[in-house]
């Protein structure tokens, strides 16, 4: 029996990288082609080159490729969605398009997935000569900060790139949020999994993420998924009352016990300045709970599909 093998592609204006793509996967698809029947799900994901353009061309030589268009830039996160919920092989495998995660670890995948009573093949990223090290510091620490707030094992260098059984997929196809953090909700969803590493390929492009958008995924992330920021504000509130109290009491007392004068111009402008800060802070972290409540309840599609090729 052969087992048919999604791998789900999201672009955004990535016209220069597509033509290599699809010859490493020709070749890829043609050394498995006795064992699986290998498709292509691209999310064109609102591109303004001429991704699009390119896919349908690319199309005319390969009938095992399906093309999704978006109305516009709805963000990785959906793309993915939209590729995971048109699936229907029995594999799924999410992937970047410019092969830092290359099509050569997919047959460890399988073979893992074949051997094993396992659901979930993930791809463990071995950092590749001359990558940024304070990239991959700053995701080894978000990671165990994400661990710890949220009770979700997020494995350290892992991203989207992962083999999914059906089981998974379908159990994927559940959720219902209208703003969400696919890493997390991989995390999530748990099932049996196994492991293969891959050495991550250095690319000479320009990401899309700089690291205020990776900031603001990471703030994404952890609201997404734990309601420790807000019990932080209420421990910030409960402790900054506790040393207003004890200053007011320690000033009341000097001042009737003694003749101590007690000029504090800068002392007092410093615990204002403080405060005023903490109360700023606490204010943001319930405005980024509410503006999540409200994405939630306007019920919103998550994209919206253009065409289909």
């Amino acid at each position: 029996m052969i087992n048919t093998v999604d791998i789900i592609v999201a672009i955004f204006n990535d016209e220069s990288k597509l033509r290599r793509f699809f010859s490493e996967f020709s070749v890829l698809q043609e050394s498995l082609s006795t064992q699986y029947q290998l498709n292509l799900i691209f999310i064109d994901d609102g591109s303004t080159d001429n991704s699009l353009e390119t896919l349908v061309q690319l199309k005319d030589n390969s009938p095992n490729i399906l093309i999704i268009e978006l109305s516009r830039n709805f963000g990785k996160d959906a793309a993915l969605t939209a590729g995971l919920l048109l699936s229907t092989s029995d594999i799924a495998i999410p992937m970047d398009v410019d092969l830092q995660d290359p099509l050569t670890a997919v047959p460890p995948m399988l073979k893992s997935w074949s051997s094993g009573d396992v659901d979930v093949v993930l791809g463990v990223r071995i950092p590749s000569v001359g990558e940024k090290g304070i990239r991959r510091w700053a995701s080894r620490v978000y990671s165990r900060i994400f661990t710890f707030l949220t009770g979700i094992s997020s494995e350290q260098n892992v991203g989207e790139f992962r083999l999914m059984s059906r089981v998974v997929v379908d159990a994927f196809k559940q959720f219902n949020e209208s703003d969400r953090y696919i890493r997390g909700l991989f995390s999530w969803l748990g099932f049996r999994t196994s492991k293969i590493e891959f050495v991550r390929e250095k690319s000479e492009d320009k990401s899309h993420f700089n690291f205020a958008r990776l900031f603001q995924l990471g703030i994404k992330g952890i609201i997404s998924f734990s309601a420790a920021p807000l019990r932080l504000a209420l421990y910030i509130g409960l402790f900054g009352s506790l040393i207003g109290f004890a200053l007011a009491f320690l000033i009341l007392y000097l001042k009737i016990s003694s003749e101590i004068a007690l000029p504090g111009y800068a002392s007092t402008m410093l615990v204002i300045v403080i405060f005023s800060s903490l109360q700023l802070l606490v204010v943001g972290i319930l405005g980024e709970y509410i503006g999540k409540i409200l994405v939630e309840v306007k019920h919103r599609p998550l994209y919206l599909i253009r065409n289909k090729f």
